[in-house]
């Protein structure tokens, strides 16, 4: 368990939850069905995402060989069990947007851009009901792009964010707005300049 988690660099007290959470766990009988590397996975997930850390399943099963849709299924039952379901569906943009920027070999203030177009769409996001997830965090990245006249394919973007309804979720966000974003930059976005304009 600790020798997986550390190449995710966590705490101390991550750490010392990760055992916790593993010892409440086999104390509950919650592991029975599950081999060892489907504990592991499912733990050390369940435990990053509850300490707000932007990490991937598919990641950790890699690293300890667990099949990634059995791990998923503990890790739900595991946030059940702690009545965290919540837990699971918390996403770090920040984190997301420094670790998929980082992939596709973005600097910092590429990192700084995608931030700021996160924190004015949000709230709007969030009135109009559209699902902030990966698909979401792959639209900011996609629009942040396009906004510093970048050139970022829409394949790229689907690929680093493991979803296929990025591209669904940057047009459901354009027909919403009714903007054109190749027009504006990333200041007049995030400022709401292009709003006024409309008006």
């Amino acid at each position: 368990l600790l020798a997986i988690s550390a190449e995710f660099s966590p705490t101390e007290a991550i750490r010392n939850e990760m055992v916790n959470n593993y010892m409440a766990l086999v104390r509950a009988h919650q592991f029975r069905g599950y081999n060892i590397d489907e504990r592991i996975a499912a733990v050390v997930f369940f435990t990053f995402k509850a300490n707000n850390r932007a990490i991937k399943l598919k990641d950790i099963a890699e690293k300890c060989d667990a099949k990634p849709n059995r791990a998923s299924k503990l890790a739900r039952k595991i946030a059940r069990h702690f009545n965290r379901p919540w837990v699971l569906s918390q996403v770090d943009y920040a984190g997301e947007f420094e670790s998929i920027s980082q992939e596709i070999q973005k600097e910092q203030d590429f990192i700084w851009d995608c931030n700021r177009v996160h924190m004015y769409l949000s709230p709007i996001c969030e009135e109009a009901n559209i699902i902030r997830n990966n698909s979401y965090v792959g639209a900011v990245i996609y629009i942040t792009s396009i906004l510093r006249n970048e050139k970022i394919k829409q394949a790229t973007v689907r690929e680093v964010t493991n979803s296929y309804h990025t591209i669904t979720r940057y047009r459901e966000i354009k027909r919403m707005l009714k903007i054109e974003f190749k027009k504006w930059t990333v200041d007049e976005f995030s400022s709401g300049v292009f709003v006024e304009e409309k008006i």
